[in-house]
């Protein structure tokens, strides 16, 4: 504040996610219902309408996807009317939320990047879990949207399923305004008759772990 009136106010602040949403997990990997995940951001503020500014929030699981861990490594806090951030992308099938001409109402948290930790179940034999890195997630009051992917996660050799060497080739994964909309994957299973013998089978994961 000077001889003119307002400039500038410096904030710190704290984002809080709904429980129904996602639950925060510890760095030992266990799952905190009783927290809710909260994100905090510290930035310059010129007008209360216009508040663009990198957040962090700790790794959380999101309900209904059992198993996979979040951790968020570049996520922007837009509470902005008039701008977006300039990396911003809108997934295929999101528009319908948002209001058309208007795209830089929207506001709520774009992570830029991230890493998806897999269930257990696609650990390499010991206790590594396998994991990726993805990009383009949006948190809003419509809940958690992305597309994520990727491939050769796990080579034939590093897999162990209780001394059944397995691989997973691909792994895909979307959501939709909170909502499950795939989650598919393709892996090798080595048979036990013979070491040259292969099963190669692609599986899905639906809401609730099935």
């Amino acid at each position: 504040i000077d001889c003119k009136g307002f400039r500038q106010l410096g904030v710190t602040a704290e984002v809080e996610l709904s429980d129904k949403l996602c639950s925060p997990v510890g760095a030992d990997g266990k799952i905190n219902t009783k927290e809710k995940v909260k994100g905090t951001f510290r930035t310059q503020v010129e007008n209360w309408s216009d508040i663009v500014a990198k957040i962090t929030f700790p790794s959380f699981e999101i309900k209904g996807l059992t198993g996979f861990i979040w951790n968020l490594q570049d996520a922007i806090f837009d509470f902005s009317e008039s701008r977006n951030d300039q990396a911003l992308v809108f997934p295929t099938g999101y528009h319908p939320y948002l209001v058309p001409g208007h795209e830089v109402w929207w506001k709520g948290v774009y992570v830029r990047e991230l890493s998806v930790t897999l269930p257990p179940q696609f650990n390499k034999g010991g206790k590594d879990r396998v994991s990726f890195f993805a990009k383009d997630m949006l948190i809003d009051e419509q809940g958690i949207t992305g597309y994520f992917g990727a491939t050769n996660l796990l080579t034939f050799n590093e897999g162990n399923a209780s001394g059944w060497s397995f691989s997973v080739d691909e792994f895909s994964l979307g959501l939709m305004a909170n909502n499950l909309e795939a989650a598919t994957f393709k892996c090798m299973l080595g048979l036990p008759i013979s070491e040259k013998s292969k099963l190669i089978y692609d599986g899905t994961i639906s809401a609730g772990d099935k």
